[in-house]
């Protein structure tokens, strides 16, 4: 299998949710307890659901709901706002679905992927400050508000528990991987790290060079890499990001290079890599173009603007390489690491 096939493909009808945390409060537990829940503890799942069972379960309707609200929580205003909020936690989102939480003042934001589709109640005392109806959730990055994607504060500010937020998926996607598949399009994120002002010269002399060595690698590699059709986005805060959007194969290429010239500990001929990544036709075909054909000239080039920006290589790739590698060292997977690229 090539190393491209092991790019994480993002579904295209994966839902995103910001699910708030009573200013805070319920944040921790979120984390250690691997869930996101809803307050409103005198609400049980029976309450929200007919017949409920973890294997079958049917919403009431939301005016029931909004009826047990108020019988519950009598000073409470706004009963049909809350059962919505109830109905919604406990049947729209879904496995597979991204959620962010947010700690107290929004200082970090958590990313994790919903586990079941199914709630599932954790009786608690009515002094424990936590929710009893809760969701699996695999955590998968923490991220400072200094260093969240300006695309997203409008989002974090939302003040509704559930938030649907769909409409900020290209953001979430790019924060949480920088490397992978979405519509059988690659997605390819810089990370442009330097915190100083950013030269006209280097950015789009980045742009040119990138698109001269595909240019050049297919002339040398006879290759057949669309390099006309890239598209880019740019969020550029210093620091801030380049988006490279085209055929899997094409920034596939560009994703090699980039590893490559920024070292990473695979600089080296193919013939020191693992059997796994040798045999690997476009890691094999890269590593033999960077290192036998490119030009000297537009490889200083590419190096001195990817210095200059700060430019980083992407992380999935070299955790997929660095794996590869590994596997056959006999050295054990390191665990997921929510806290990398913060």
């Amino acid at each position: 299998m090539s190393i491209l096939e092991m790019l994480p493909v993002i579904p295209s009808n994966r839902n995103y949710w910001l699910v708030r945390t009573n200013s805070g409060k319920f944040y921790e537990n979120f984390i250690k307890g691997s869930y996101i829940g809803i307050g409103w503890n005198k609400i049980k799942a029976e309450d929200i659901f007919i017949n409920f069972k973890k294997d079958k379960k049917s919403l009431k309707p939301i005016e029931s709901i909004a009826e047990k609200v108020h019988e519950l929580y009598p000073d409470t205003q706004q009963n049909k706002h809350l059962a919505n909020q109830l109905a919604k936690f406990s049947t729209e989102i879904k496995q597979g679905d991204i959620v962010l939480i947010p700690s107290k003042n929004s200082d970090i934001i958590t990313f994790g992927e919903v586990e079941s589709d199914t709630i599932y109640t954790e009786e608690v005392s009515e002094k424990e400050i936590v929710c009893e109806k809760r969701k699996e959730v695999k955590w998968l990055k923490r991220v400072s508000k200094a260093s969240l994607d300006p695309y997203l504060y409008k989002l974090i500010y939302s003040h509704h528990t559930i938030t649907n937020a769909n409409e900020y998926a290209t953001f979430i996607d790019r924060t949480i991987n920088d490397f992978f598949v979405k519509n059988g399009e690659a997605h390819l994120i810089l990370e442009v790290t330097t915190d100083k002002k950013i030269n006209a010269n280097d950015l789009f002399g980045l742009g040119n060079n990138l698109l001269n060595s595909i240019e050049d690698f297919n002339k040398v590699m006879n290759a057949n890499l669309d390099s006309g059709n890239i598209e880019v986005k740019l969020n550029l805060n210093s620091p801030g990001k380049i988006e490279l959007i085209g055929k899997v194969k094409t920034i596939g290429v560009v994703a090699l290079l980039i590893v490559l010239i920024n070292g990473g500990g695979f600089t080296v001929g193919y013939q020191d890599f693992n059997v796994d990544l040798h045999t690997d036709g476009i890691i094999k075909n890269v590593i033999e173009y960077q290192n036998n054909h490119q030009e000297r000239e537009l490889k200083e080039a590419l190096t001195k603007k990817l210095d200059n920006m700060k430019v980083l290589s992407p992380d999935e790739l070299v955790k997929l390489m660095d794996a590869s590698t590994r596997s056959t060292t006999g050295n054990a997977e390191e665990p997921n690491d929510p806290d990398s690229k913060k």
